[in-house]
């Protein structure tokens, strides 16, 4: 028992007293049990403040991070970016740290989510696992018919970070992807689609310091492809084709440029993808507006890419492609890249019907816009009638209503119309 004990001041690691007599103090009377201090554990620190007996508050900041990253590798190999790829496949953490929601994000992730259950576990799992933080991770599920959406919810019970919507009815992937950057605080723009693999953990760190610090408005970086979902080395294609070679640096007008067919052939032109950049938003958003909810809905509910890059391309002031490998991207034909597949004779001519509904929608949205109309009209002559696909009855017929119409349009000038006659003049009739 003690008479009188008096503290000032209470710290976690010693308790001082200022006066204890020995004299009055029973040392068989002191019970070890009722004294009771706060545990602070290190590992999560989630007390705020400590108060001691003076009512005083010491404000406890720390920014200590639990078994702290090592520095990023200067360079990487197949076996590191497989290793990576397990790890998320795996559905393991990296790191242990503090995870907070953003107001402010530096990216946001879109993933258009459609029947990926065997996938999108480790596709959310290698973006959680980059060394940036500050990033959100948009969800727009399609009306998935399998676990996905019950997956993409899970992930976002424990990651702030992660926001998952879905759509009333199955709106095909360009809408879903635009719900998702209508979403975004982020002032930029990654689009993943819910099969590829994140295979490095440093990815948004180098393409975010390259935008940023030369002004791009799109970077892009190498990725990889892979035959099966395994990532193993037979699978594996480390280089696939590829028209932006490394240390590429595009400005306007040449990035308008790449688009023309007059002054390039058809295998110089740009890869027809948006997945595999980092993207300003506002450039994304000129994009949506180009093509509105009519547009997205009504004429390009698939084969989305090639009119998206065209109008990426249109708007950016600026592009660069780096030397640094990003992403695995896997093509299944289940879910929302199930349209990614390779430039057969068949995907040409579903990219130059596209090209056809833009020249189309353009028409209809455009009525006193001469400007517009004379692009529009560019775009079929250079992508539809001087291209193999005039042998599809349904994208030639299409394309000659369009072209009788700029024909008779009183906004049209004559010199135009007389080149319209002299080149397409079996249209015509």
């Amino acid at each position: 028992k003690t008479d009188t004990i008096k503290t000032d001041t209470i710290k976690t690691d010693t308790i001082k007293t200022d006066t204890i007599k020995t004299d009055t103090i029973k040392t068989d009377s002191i019970k070890t049990d009722t004294i009771k201090t706060d545990i602070i554990k290190t590992d999560t620190i989630k007390t705020d403040t400590i108060k001691t007996d003076t009512n005083k508050t010491d404000v406890i900041k720390t920014d200590i991070e639990i078994n702290p990253r090592p520095p990023p590798k200067t360079s990487y190999t197949l076996q590191d970016y497989q290793e990576y790829y397990k790890i998320a496949k795996e559905g393991k953490i990296l790191y242990k740290e503090n995870l907070v929601k953003s107001e402010n994000p530096i990216i946001s992730v879109i993933i258009a989510l459609y029947n990926a259950e065997k996938y999108i576990n480790a596709t959310l799992k290698s973006v959680q696992n980059q060394r940036m933080k500050d990033i959100e991770i948009i969800i727009v599920d399609d009306c998935s018919n399998d676990k996905s959406l019950l997956y993409a919810e899970e992930a976002r019970k424990k990651d702030p970070r992660i926001t998952v919507t879905r759509n009333k009815k199955n709106m095909a992937i360009l809408y879903t992807k635009s719900i998702g950057c209508l979403l975004a605080k982020g002032n930029y723009i990654f689009i993943l689609d819910d099969d590829d693999i994140v295979v490095v953990d440093d990815l948004f760190d180098v393409i975010y310091k390259e935008a940023t610090d030369n002004n791009f408005d799109i970077i892009e970086f190498r990725w990889m492809d892979s035959k099966s979902y395994d990532m193993n080395s037979k699978s594996v294609n480390m280089n696939p084709f590829c028209v932006h070679k490394v240390g590429l640096v595009l400005k306007q007008p040449q990035l308008r440029r790449r688009f023309n067919r007059n002054e390039r052939g058809y295998h110089q032109l740009p890869d027809r993808y948006v997945w595999g950049r980092l993207i300003v938003k506002d450039v994304y958003f000129k994009i949506l507006e180009a093509l509105g909810d009519y547009g997205m809905q009504k004429y390009f509910t698939e084969h989305e890419d090639s009119i998206t890059t065209f109008l990426l391309f249109k708007h950016a002031s600026s592009f660069k492609k780096i030397d640094k490998m990003g992403i695995c991207h896997f093509i299944n034909s289940q879910t929302a890249s199930a349209s990614n597949q390779r430039y057969t004779a068949t995907r040409y001519y579903q990219t130059c019907q596209s090209f056809v509904n833009y020249a189309e929608l353009v028409y209809i949205n455009t009525e006193n816009d001469t400007k517009s109309k004379e692009e529009a009209f560019w775009v079929l002559q250079d992508w539809v009638l001087k291209t193999p696909c005039k042998t599809y009855d349904k994208t030639l017929n299409q394309t000659v209503k369009l072209i009788k119409k700029f024909y008779n349009d009183p906004l049209i000038n004559q010199s135009q119309k007389k080149e319209i006659k002299n080149i397409y003049s079996k249209y015509l009739n």
